[in-house]
């Protein structure tokens, strides 16, 4: 049995779900199952996605992080949870790959709904969001703002992030970017 809470083990796992051959992706699925039931295994998916070198791999990782933190956040202390919040941030304005930033808005998105779900709000999230938006000179991280809300606001339930979206940008007073938000839940509600 391998030892996935190593990163190299785990990259080289990785590595073969990206391979073109499909026996070779099942086995490395295979490998993977009983190490993504357990709620550690965010840890070395995140050391993956953070230090990796291969964008391929490290889109695996933050697709693997997408389907399971959702259901594993509720059991990480405040503490845990907090340094995943602001580890996935940081990692959006940093993140230099088109692909692996979407997959990484796909995680938060995750993430949202977790905390949505046990009835927790994640202020930092829609301010994050904001500044994107409304104060990055870098076009590259307001379509990368525009692209998170996006999904943030597709897969959850609206009234919660309106409250928080409301909650966060009420000492701003931007009617502008609330008018955003409105419209693009307005539009997810349609769907």
């Amino acid at each position: 049995m391998v030892n996935l809470n190593n990163v190299t083990n785990l990259v080289g796992i990785l590595t073969l779900l990206c391979d073109d051959d499909p026996s070779t992706v099942q086995k490395a699925e295979k490998t993977l199952k009983p190490f993504l039931k357990t709620s550690a295994s965010a840890v070395p998916l995140m050391q993956v996605l953070v230090g990796g070198s291969d964008d391929a791999v490290r889109e695996k990782a933050a697709t693997l992080l997408k389907k399971k933190i959702g259901a594993f956040y509720p059991s990480y202390t405040q503490e845990q949870q907090n340094q995943l919040k602001a580890q996935l941030l940081s990692r959006l304005l940093s993140e230099q790959s088109k692909a692996v930033a979407n997959a990484v808005c796909g995680v938060v998105g995750s993430v949202a709904g977790a905390i949505y779900s046990i009835r927790q709000q994640w202020y930092e999230l829609f301010e994050f969001i904001f500044q994107l938006i409304a104060q990055d000179p870098d076009e590259k991280h307001r379509v990368l703002g525009f692209s998170l809300l996006a999904v943030v606001s597709a897969r959850h339930h609206y009234y919660s992030l309106t409250h928080s979206t409301v909650s966060c940008l009420y000492p701003f007073q931007r009617k502008d970017f609330f008018e955003i938000f409105i419209s693009l839940g307005e539009c997810s509600m349609q769907d």
